[in-house]
C-alpha cells in the first residue's frame, strides 16, 4: 500500500502467472482504513503521514 498525499491509500496488485495481466488497483480513502486497526497500527499510520508531510 501507498499512502497518496495524506487523504487515501492504494494498493496494487500484480499477477505472477500471467505478468501480460494488467495491474489490478485499490483505493481506500484513509478514514475507512483507521476504522479497523489497532492502537499500535494508528500510531504507525500517524508516523507514516508525519513523514510524508515532511518531504513536501
Amino acid at each position: 500500500m501507498v499512502l497518496i498525499n495524506g487523504s487515501y491509500l492504494v494498493s496494487v496488485e500484480l499477477d505472477r502467472i500471467n505478468p501480460g495481466a494488467p495491474p489490478i488497483f485499490e483505493r481506500t480513502e484513509l478514514q475507512e482504513y483507521k476504522q479497523g486497526l489497532s492502537k499500535m497500527n494508528q500510531v504507525r499510520l500517524l508516523v507514516a503521514q508525519d513523514l510524508a508531510s515532511e518531504k513536501t
